[in-house]
């Protein structure tokens, strides 16, 4: 699968540049290296319907504070929330806030945080934790969900290739500071995304 995004990131390289060729060579543009990072973007722009259902983390330890806090460390190849609930939650979270928006500093105070009518789940220290407001000390997660990504293997989805090679090669532009060209590329990955 590798190979595939690798010759699709190329092919997108040689009609972003235009530079008359059909295909550009591997050599003279080592795009091997964004392929993972391509991949992650690509994974948290994608529509949740084109990702599935996702890995089953229920079995990830949690803490509950005195307070109604869950906090708990997010396995190492989390990457994005599909669905997260408590078991005295009227209904799941699928949209989780993150530490740097304005509303994770509501979730401090217990008249102004999430509640289990309207429960929030803010995914925080850089993508590593997760914290769910409000809970009682006895509760359990009754249903926890993420996409796990780690690198580009055998079991990335087909149907993602040539949106990750667009993406890829709008890396590869950035990196070079073809930023207009970066541009264009990028926005034919999201496109196609979108098309899913």
């Amino acid at each position: 699968m590798r190979q595939k995004v690798i010759d699709r990131a190329l092919l997108c390289l040689a009609e972003t540049i235009n530079d008359g060729n059909n295909f550009v060579e591997q050599e003279t543009f080592p795009i091997e290296e964004f392929i993972d990072e391509a991949g992650r973007k690509v994974i948290m722009v994608a529509p949740l319907r084109a990702l599935g259902v996702g890995k089953d983390g229920k079995g990830t330890s949690k803490s509950i504070s005195e307070d109604g806090v869950v906090t708990m460390t997010l396995p190492q190849d989390f990457v994005r929330l599909v669905v997260f609930k408590m078991g005295n939650w009227m209904r799941p979270v699928f949209i989780p806030i993150y530490d740097t928006d304005p509303q994770y500093a509501m979730q401090f105070h217990p008249a102004t945080r999430g509640g289990v009518v309207k429960p929030v789940v803010a995914i925080t220290n850089g993508g590593t934790k997760l914290e769910a407001y409000s809970t009682t000390s006895g509760d359990s997660i009754t249903n926890f969900n993420y996409i796990a990504y780690t690198a580009i293997d055998a079991n990335y989805p087909q149907k993602f290739v040539e949106a990750t090679g667009w993406m890829a090669a709008s890396l590869y532009l950035a990196s070079m500071g073809e930023l207009d060209m970066s541009k264009v590329a990028e926005a034919k990955s999201i496109e196609l995304l979108q098309l899913l």
